[in-house]
């Protein structure tokens, strides 16, 4: 009997050029996903500041409203 026809089901196969191309672009597409989370999360800490704590948020925007608008520019 021809050893090299019986598969070991132990030892893995190498994957087929096929499945080696889609492994590699869905490990693309899940980098460049996490990336974009990863810049959007920077961006918008970035322009915003962290979230504040609800009850300090309250308090900063009743404090924004009851000030008096300016109108004159800022120097």
């Amino acid at each position: 009997m021809n050893d090299s026809a019986i598969a070991d089901p132990a030892i893995p196969q190498p994957a087929t050029p096929e499945q080696r191309r889609r492994a590699d672009r869905l490990g693309l597409i899940l980098g460049l996903v996490a990336l974009g989370l990863t810049a959007g999360f920077i961006a918008i800490f970035t322009l915003h500041g962290l979230p504040k704590d609800p009850t300090e948020y309250k308090r900063l925007q009743q404090d924004a409203q009851s000030r008096p608008a300016s109108t004159e520019p800022s120097r």
